[in-house]
């Protein structure tokens, strides 16, 4: 081989080198410049992604803002519905109550005109006949009557028809006023359970054993009174007669404290006096009509003697 020959062998090996080596940096600066722009698109796509996961979240958000708006206004409605029925109610309630002051303002009045009327016999619907009785006093519930037997109170429910609606009989403002007197009770119960606890207690109690002290002469007197049986008499005596009625000498004396009750049936008047035990007490009843009656009581309530225009003492 001449050296010619090897050297055009040498140029050829070098050129295909160079054109090798070129192709190569052309070949790495593509792929680079692909890599980057896939890179770049990646970076785009999480961008989106993120900015599309951060709409749905603003997007949920309203939604609940709105729910939680809606559910607000709801309630604001309910409860300014509540409080318009309240009002109602209040303005029904504040109704009911002055038209039942009206009514007991009504009720009282025809009460109070009531008072004083005189019968010469009034029959209850259970039956029971007041002889000369007359009206005294007039509740929500009842009517009071002294009568040519005592005193008597009577319920509505026992009274004529004709009576009731003269009074203006209510149940409501029965029941209502039985309610009042019951919580009145109660709120005096109240305060005077808070009054005793209130008291100052007791300290330094001795514990040694405590002598019986004897009973007073005037705690032994009551004693004694209340073992006595009561027992009483009158003597009723006209002396005198004149334009205005009778004059009568009326003695009462009884083994216990009693009262002494004058009746004058014809004109309704009462006379009430108190008549010591073991003392005889005396009075002079003038101006008494043609019906009239003395009776004595005892304090515990048992008729000791009575005497009348046609009767007299024998109890």
């Amino acid at each position: 081989m001449s050296a010619k020959y090897i050297m055009c062998v040498l140029l050829s090996y070098l050129l295909l080198s160079c054109k090798d080596s070129g192709s190569s940096s052309q070949s790495k600066i593509d792929i680079e410049a692909l890599e980057k722009s896939r890179a770049e698109k990646l970076q785009a796509l999480a961008q989106l992604e993120k900015e599309q996961e951060e709409a749905k979240l603003k997007e949920k958000e309203a939604e609940l803002a709105a729910i939680e708006a809606a559910e607000k206004l709801k309630e604001l409605e309910k409860l300014k519905m509540q409080q318009e029925l309240d009002r109602i109610a209040a303005e029904k309630e504040t109704k009911r109550l002055e038209e039942i002051k009206q009514r007991q303002a009504a009720q009282e009045r025809a009460r109070d005109l009531y008072v004083g009327t005189k019968y010469d016999r009034l029959e209850l619907l259970n039956g029971k006949i007041l002889q000369s009785a007359v009206a005294t006093k007039a509740s929500a519930a009842q009517i009071t009557y002294m009568h040519k037997n005592g005193v008597a109170n009577v319920k509505y429910s026992n009274l004529p028809k004709e009576i009731a609606e003269k009074c203006r009989y209510d149940p409501e403002l029965e029941l209502i006023a039985a309610e009042e007197k019951k919580a009145l009770q109660k709120k005096m119960q109240e305060a005077r359970k808070i009054a005793d606890e209130n008291k100052p207690k007791a300290s330094n109690f001795s514990t040694a054993k405590r002598t019986v002290k004897p009973q007073s002469p005037k705690k032994v007197e009551e004693e004694k009174k209340k073992a006595i049986t009561p027992r009483g008499r009158l003597s009723v005596k006209v002396v005198g007669y004149g334009k205005g009625g009778k004059t009568i000498n009326v003695e009462a004396r009884a083994n216990v404290d009693a009262t002494l009750y004058l009746n004058d049936l014809h004109d309704y008047r009462r006379y009430v006096y108190e008549v010591k035990a073991g003392v005889t007490y005396s009075h002079v009843w003038r101006r008494v009509s043609t019906t009239y009656e003395a009776k004595l009581v005892s304090k515990s309530g048992k008729v000791l003697d009575v005497e009348s225009d046609k009767r007299k003492s024998g109890l």
